[in-house]
């Protein structure tokens, strides 16, 4: 009895040193692939930032811009501001407010959150109401609305 269960240990007892031995080869791996690839910079080092090309705009080129608490872009490539005075598009040139089309607009201005979904559409939220606009249609969510309230 005595025999068995020492073998039964000793059995046990090598699987733990094989697993420890396969996790020190796992790890000398993953630390020879990490040494053996060079560093990628993202810009081009030998260039000073002042070479780069960037743009600033100002309230005299666009539109004065109230607080902006949210941020998304649609697959169109549009950028969305959600701001506390409305939704604001921007096409990569100008700011331009969104106008609602005849007959719907946001429940509130203050928009919170907005997110961008993978059709196209945009979800847009307020502090107490959910909305979706969608290929220029702006449609509510009011059975989500009671839930925000």
């Amino acid at each position: 009895m005595k025999y068995s269960r020492w073998k039964l240990s000793a059995r046990h007892a090598g699987h733990r040193r094989s697993g420890a031995r396969g996790t020190i080869r796992v790890t000398a791996c993953v630390i020879l692939l990490t040494a053996s690839v060079s560093s990628l910079p993202a810009l081009d080092p030998r260039l000073s930032t002042t070479q780069y090309l960037h743009a600033g705009w100002t309230q005299e080129e666009g539109i004065a811009l109230p607080a902006i608490n949210a941020l998304a872009q649609t697959t169109d490539g549009y950028l969305w501001l959600g701001t506390t005075a409305g939704l604001v598009r921007f096409d990569g040139m100008r700011f331009v407010r969104w106008e609602p089309p005849p007959g719907e607009k946001l429940p509130d201005p203050g928009i919170v959150y907005l997110l961008a979904s993978g059709d196209g559409g945009l979800w847009i939220s307020t502090q107490h109401t959910v909305s979706r606009l969608d290929r220029g249609r702006l449609m509510r969510y009011p059975e989500v609305d009671r839930w925000l309230a």
